[in-house]
């Protein structure tokens, strides 16, 4: 996937982009299965978290508040 069409995904359809030093290694996975990770020319990975997502674990946290510091919802 190119920048310009992460990024038009984002508008589209709401959401974040993260770096990926921010994601644990399952989120990475999953971003990667389903089309939401980008690595620029650089190297540096970063990840798509859409609505849905957001949604998702936002209501997990609720239920198993998060032990590693990788994702706290507003």
């Amino acid at each position: 996937m190119r920048a310009i069409q992460f990024l038009k995904q984002l508008a589209t359809n709401g959401g974040a982009i993260v770096s990926s030093n921010s994601c644990s290694e399952m989120e990475i996975a999953d971003a990667k299965a389903t089309d939401r990770f980008f690595v620029d020319e650089e190297g540096f990975g970063f990840v798509w978290r859409s609505e849905d997502w957001l949604a998702i674990n936002k209501n997990r946290e609720l239920v198993h508040p998060n032990t590693d510091g990788k994702y706290s919802p507003k």
